[in-house]
């Protein structure tokens, strides 16, 4: 929540105002605590302009048509704060359908990444990097299907996602936001090893295949699968095959013992909070505290959410807890 002020909105927005007021921002509103605190937008202080913004949040929809006829209006300070206040609600509610995704076990890895995607791109269509994911598939498809092993065919995807098409880790900047973003991830082809292996299970899924996310700490890595057998890739370094060993010396050059939890299959949910954790911290390494404050946030609620249905369903927490990452290791994934 944004700090307390002296000068508390809803008190404001209390105080008689007649039908129709034109408000600061623009028009005019027939809701009297809605034009008061439009009227607020303007105070000279960020505190009080904070507090609006949150408040303004609550109230859903109601906001948003004064506030993009403010986003036109001839002051240019009238301006600039709709259109921050119009980003900062949008943000808000991407956070808040971010949270009530994270506690839905069903919800799909997919469609929480795009969503997250909008948190840092607010005006994101989804559906053109949808249809190049689908592009992909067929391509994985093709070249599966002259394979007689059955392993070697789901291998393809690595195969042509980065021997073909050149994804691979973001090396020179690893820390910077568009190395989270799916979408991003999909036009730079670069990434975090998170964003990397969200791609190919993304386009694994179209492609008819099984492949799931491993989460060791500092380096998720995917696992391919084929009836009984499976294989460990590494996405970020080119799609090379890894051996259980090898991920063990990685995890010890770091100072990490291995723990066979941590080679367990991760959940869709446990993922989108890893990636919303490593956005806040790619945020806050570039000195965006606010934004990085709001991810943080939501990282906790997800942390809450999850919490509650592992105390509602033992079996399922016991399931969680093997899969969660080390909150000891300062790497991000």
């Amino acid at each position: 929540m944004p700090p307390s002020t002296p000068l508390d909105p809803r008190a404001a927005a209390s105080e008689p105002a007649s039908a129709g007021r034109a408000t600061a921002c623009g028009g005019s509103l027939r809701d009297p605590r809605l034009a008061a605190l439009l009227d607020l937008l303007l105070d000279e202080s960020p505190q009080v302009v904070a507090v609006v913004q949150s408040e303004l949040a609550t109230m859903g929809r109601a906001p948003l048509r004064a506030l993009r006829r403010a986003c036109a209006d001839s002051d240019p300070r009238k301006r600039a704060r709709a259109r921050a206040t119009l980003l900062a609600l949008r943000r808000e509610q991407v956070l808040r359908r971010l949270v009530r995704r994270a506690a839905r076990p069903d919800a799909s890895l997919e469609g929480s990444l795009f969503l997250l995607s909008r948190y840092a791109y607010p005006d994101l269509d989804a559906r053109p990097y949808k249809r190049a994911m689908l592009a992909m598939a067929a391509q994985v498809r093709e070249r599966a299907r002259h394979k007689r092993d059955p392993l070697e065919a789901a291998l393809q995807l690595a195969v042509y996602l980065a021997g073909e098409l050149g994804y691979s880790g973001d090396r020179d900047d690893y820390h910077q936001p568009d190395n989270v973003v799916l979408h991003r991830t999909i036009e730079r082809r670069r990434g975090m090893p998170l964003s990397l292996c969200a791609l190919y299970t993304c386009v694994a899924e179209r492609a008819d295949l099984r492949a799931t996310c491993v989460p060791l700490p500092g380096h998720v890595m995917l696992r391919l699968h084929e009836g009984a057998r499976s294989v460990l890739i590494d996405p970020f370094d080119g799609g090379r095959s890894r051996t259980r060993r090898e991920c063990e010396e990685h995890l010890a050059r770091h100072g990490l013992a291995p723990e066979p939890t941590w080679f367990v299959d991760a959940p869709a949910e446990l993922l989108l909070q890893r990636h919303t954790m490593n956005l806040a911290r790619s945020y806050q390494g570039r000195g965006l505290e606010r934004e990085a404050r709001e991810l943080y946030r939501a990282v906790r609620s997800m942390s809450l959410l999850r919490e509650r249905r592992r105390c509602a369903s033992p079996a399922e927490g016991t399931r969680d807890r093997r899969t969660e990452p080390d909150r000891k290791s300062p790497f991000t994934a």
